[in-house]
């Protein structure tokens, strides 16, 4: 007794430890050994001795059953197809998706042999393994040619890199992941859920038909979260398709003229859906905007910095005005829309770059960020209104004649000038 007591514990754990070994090493003829020919000869109401002059050994019998577990001409192929046909006439795919995936969902949940499948691939060994893979294999083949009928009938075609095979896989996989967690906890893993999920998944992995965009676009036309204060937070991605998009606009801008240049043509420039372009630009004239923004701010940036070291205030304020008069200028198509947006009252979404910039040379020391801003601002206004009407002037004389109205308006009086 005292010997059981010292090796208790150990000796538990090693039994534990051996036990959970061997249903690791479990083959599919070691589990029907286990449930004994006797016992399956009974319900089969024959003899022992018929099972053996039958199969010959476990090991025979085994080989059969699991063939006959893994046989995918036991999925009611024509319930799928019905249930297929029935929503290839939908007008609303979205709703057609999610009712096609929770009607999968009940066909599999009420898979009598689901349990059964499973077990005997989780304890089965390679065997089994080798099983499934077939069996997935054969009802893959068969749902591909009814995923091209159901997509032809909505006029839509995969993105890629999706492939019929691969979507069908990735599919696969979500509807059996998760009947398997709705039967171990049907609270949390309920039908709708699925259907909702999977049906996201089909949204993003569609097309129209002729449509160039892949999933990766898909995505990150979805990537991007508001501020608080409702401007967009751009991502890395994001950012580097909003600098795309103004490049490609510039291009088109410069070829066609702004006034004839649609948005259409620009999203099929830069390779995007107009739904991106838009995500990124609420309208073409704010996109105008930006874009004159961007390009005029270099100019006055350089302007404002100088040449030399002794540059004082005024002279640098000075060459800012005429370099954005010069923007200006070379740029008549976008520097209306930009200028609208400036004297829009009711407008957010005006660029601030070339008004910072400005903002930086009119600090005194004396005012505040905001008073510089709406000065800056009001001298801009004023700078484009005149080139755009005397376009005979050169941009030191209206850079002069801004300057020293400047000085001599209220700010109210410029506004309405």
């Amino acid at each position: 007794m005292a010997a059981l007591r010292e090796s208790g514990p150990s000796a538990r754990d090693r039994i534990i430890t051996a036990a959970v070994r061997s249903l690791s090493e479990l083959t599919p003829a070691l589990m029907l050994s286990a449930v004994g020919t006797r016992a399956i000869a009974r319900r089969a109401g024959v003899s022992t001795a018929l099972v053996f002059h039958h199969f010959g050994s476990v090991e025979t019998l085994a080989v059969e059953v699991v063939d006959r577990i893994f046989d995918p001409g036991t999925v009611p192929a024509g319930e799928v197809g019905a249930t297929i046909d029935a929503l290839a006439e939908s007008a609303l795919p979205v709703d057609a998706a999610v009712a096609l995936h929770h009607n999968e969902f009940l066909r599999v949940t009420g898979d009598p042999e689901l349990r059964l499948r499973l077990g005997v691939w989780a304890l089965g060994g390679p065997t089994a393994d080798a099983a499934y893979q077939q069996y997935l294999a054969a009802i893959d083949a068969r749902l591909e040619p009814m995923l091209a009928k159901l997509l032809h009938s909505w006029g839509r075609e995969l993105r890629p890199p999706w492939t019929p095979s691969t979507y069908i896989a990735a599919h696969s996989s979500l509807l059996s992941g998760s009947v398997t967690r709705h039967l171990i906890d049907p609270d949390r893993g309920d039908i709708d859920s699925f259907a909702r999920a999977a049906a996201s998944m089909s949204m993003i992995s569609m097309r129209v038909i002729g449509d160039r965009h892949t999933v990766e676009d898909r995505l990150s036309e979805i990537n991007y979260y508001p501020l608080r204060r409702g401007r967009r937070a751009i991502t890395e991605i994001s950012e580097r398709k909003h600098a795309v998009l103004l490049h490609t606009a510039a291009e088109q801008f410069g070829t066609r003229g702004f006034a004839v240049t649609k948005m259409s043509q620009i999203a099929r420039a830069a390779k995007v859906s107009e739904s991106t372009l838009y995500s990124h630009f609420v309208s073409k004239a704010a996109l105008a905007a930006e874009l004159f923004d961007k390009q005029a701010a270099d100019g006055v940036l350089r302007g404002g910095t100088g040449h030399d070291q002794g540059a004082d205030q005024p002279d640098s304020l000075e060459r800012a005005v005429r370099a954005l008069v010069t923007a200006a200028a070379t740029r008549t198509d976008i520097a209306p829309p930009y200028l609208a947006e400036l004297v829009d009252p009711t407008s957010r979404r005006a660029p601030q770059t070339v008004i910072t910039a400005l903002a930086k040379l009119l600090n005194d020391g004396h005012r505040d960020h905001d008073d510089r801003m709406e000065e800056a601002t009001m001298i801009i206004i004023a700078t484009i209104r005149r080139t755009l009407r005397f376009p005979s002037h050169t941009a030191r004389m209206v850079a002069a004649h801004v300057l020293r109205e400047r000085v001599r308006t209220s700010p109210e009086q410029t506004h309405r000038s």
